[in-house]
């Protein structure tokens, strides 16, 4: 079964919202495409959805957890469609746990969660912020650490000068990184704010193997 040729540039593709699509034989609501696709309109998803005139065309069986080794274990007995592993430049099991070998092996679609580390690797962060009680994101422990924070400052301007040429550098970096060695993947970013929006739907173009393994380095290096 094929999808619209409509779907067809968004493989490999960031994907905004929590919506994964893109693979030839794989179809969910296309609200929140990003990539090819034009950013949609916030807060017109109905009027987006007539736009793409695309309905879902199946149901998916996905796998999904923290640690890709346990979804590398459990995916020979579940046999999913889609899996989705926590995967990002700085914590990134995805080859060693064995799921990419089993991913290439039966063409499974992949949806890569928390690129960005919860927004932490986009090195935005001066000082350590005081997320409020009860934000998970008080559990990293990198978030209160001035010498992490400043490491990832570090990486993000090397980052925009490397790649000066796209519109959204960082995120252009970080997310293509994950998806230069999986042509089934795509990555799911966390969006807070409208222009978070915008900056995902300017990117997601896999990066060349040199360029990814230069992004994995300056993360790690030092680190």
């Amino acid at each position: 079964m094929s999808l619209d040729p409509l779907l067809e540039p968004a493989r490999s593709k960031c994907v905004v919202d929590d919506v994964a699509v893109g693979l030839d034989n794989i179809g969910i609501d296309p609200r929140g495409v990003a990539g090819d696709l034009r950013p949609l309109p916030i807060g017109e998803t109905d009027e987006a959805d007539l736009a793409f005139g695309l309905e879902p065309v199946e149901e998916l069986d996905g796998l999904s957890d923290w640690k890709a080794s346990k979804v590398t274990r459990y995916a020979p007995r579940i046999d999913p469609d889609v899996v989705q592993p926590y995967r990002n430049v700085v914590d990134d099991t995805y080859r060693s746990s064995g799921l990419q070998k089993w991913v290439e092996a039966h063409d499974t679609g992949v949806a890569f969660f928390s690129p960005l580390k919860h927004g932490l690797l986009t090195g935005q962060h001066e000082r350590p912020p005081d997320f409020g009680e009860g934000d998970h994101r008080s559990g990293i422990p990198e978030f209160q650490n001035p010498e992490a924070l400043a490491h990832f400052r570090h990486c993000r301007a090397e980052l925009q000068n490397r790649f000066a040429a796209q519109p959204e550098p960082v995120l252009h970096a970080l997310v293509g990184a994950l998806l230069s060695d999986t042509p089934t993947g795509c990555a799911l970013v966390g969006l807070r704010r409208p222009e978070h929006a915008v900056a995902a739907a300017a990117v997601g173009e896999p990066l060349s193997g040199e360029d990814a393994r230069w992004v994995r380095d300056l993360y790690r290096k030092n680190w």
